[in-house]
């Protein structure tokens, strides 16, 4: 005959980023112990021995072969496109309503903004929350494991901001062209393309590409680390990855409605106006042609300068922070002086695009000639 004994099991798994450790415990026969005492362990032992094992086991160490997964930079992580991207959606609305909002007492009760708001809460935001949900981790540029492991706060935040820095631009692009700098009012809306951009592209650490372009659920749920994003499997197959196809969704639910505002409000307010295809290709061609180039020249001198600081013996972080401070400011400047001025080409083309003129350059115009 057989004395069944308690024999214990300990396995590790990992669920999300927390690491579990789970005791299994199962019946093992040996050869019963003959005479009184071992009939006795016959009836007692089986409980006892599988208490104490369990108890025994469960009360030691883990002993985990890998080190624990570090803290996740949350604050880091929301760092996101969105607030850059609705901050340019309503900046655009704002230039497409111009001449009717100059006649609005109260421009932010107007039906151009009510109609604005209703496009970044109804339309706008959800698609930012829809790859929250989704995607945590890419959405929080592979900060954050899962939507739990993201302080709710921050989540709160997430979805108010893809509102207010909207009106934000909105009020912004608005006093623009109240005061007549149409080609101001345009670099406003352009300028969250920019940030937008350069966040995809430079991120906080360098890596923003590495990061857009890796889908965990391409790779079996495994976490981003540096290179993941350009590794085989990644890169250009991104295009065909499930974050990919939810950013399908979204702007086949977003871009639809943005542009039927942008193109009906500008068609109705200016006379010329050109037709609603060309008015859309000449947004995206500024878009693409105009804000990346600029982002990723921004993003290669902040690389640039961070790399000289650190050859010249400054600490990481310290010349992280100084090639921010390097290398923004002078591709911009020179572009500022080269492009994007006031009567530059960028300006001048944008207003023509759009069928609109700057009245200040206009107004100083007449009186010169006066």
């Amino acid at each position: 005959m057989a004395s069944p004994l308690a024999k214990v099991f300990r396995r590790h798994s990992e669920v999300g980023d927390k690491r579990i450790v789970r005791v299994d415990i199962q019946e093992a026969s040996l050869p019963r112990v003959n005479g009184a005492a071992g009939a006795n362990h016959a009836r007692i032992g089986p409980s006892r021995e599988r208490l104490r094992a369990a108890l025994a086991i469960a009360s030691e160490p883990a002993r985990i072969d890998a080190p624990p997964p570090p803290r996740l930079p949350y604050i880091r992580g929301m760092v996101q496109v969105d607030v850059f991207w609705a901050y340019g959606f309503g900046a655009s609305l704002a230039v497409a309503a111009a001449r009717p909002l100059r006649t609005e007492p109260r421009p932010l009760a107007s039906p151009h903004f009510v109609r604005t708001l209703l496009f970044l809460s109804l339309v706008w935001a959800p698609t930012g929350m829809l790859l929250l949900l989704r995607h945590p981790s890419w959405e929080t540029m592979q900060a954050a494991s899962s939507i739990t492991a993201i302080p709710p706060f921050l989540v709160l935040g997430f979805g108010i901001t893809n509102i207010t820095q909207g009106i934000l631009g909105f009020w912004l692009g608005h006093r623009l062209t109240t005061a007549g700098r149409f080609g101001l009012a345009h670099l406003n809306w352009l300028l969250g393309y920019l940030g937008m951009f350069f966040i995809l592209l430079y991120g906080w650490d360098g890596r923003g590409y590495d990061r857009f372009l890796y889908d965990r659920d391409m790779f079996h749920g495994v976490a981003w680390s540096p290179g993941a994003g350009l590794q085989p499997g990644a890169g250009p197959r991104f295009l065909l990855s499930s974050v990919a196809k939810t950013l399908y969704l979204d702007g086949a639910f977003l871009l639809p409605a943005f542009f039927a505002l942008f193109v009906r409000w500008i068609r109705s307010d200016v006379a010329s106006a050109p037709s609603a295809l060309r008015l859309v290709a000449s947004y995206l061609a500024a878009v693409f042609f105009a804000a990346l180039p600029l982002a990723a020249a921004m993003a290669l001198a902040t690389y640039a300068a961070k790399q000289a600081l650190v050859r010249l013996g400054l600490d990481e972080a310290v010349a992280h922070l100084g090639g921010y401070g390097i290398g923004i400011p002078v591709v911009f400047g020179l572009a500022w002086r080269l492009l994007l001025r006031r009567g530059g080409p960028v300006q001048a083309l944008l207003c023509r695009a759009f069928g609109q003129e700057d009245e200040t350059g206009t107004g100083q115009t007449q009186r010169a000639a006066a």
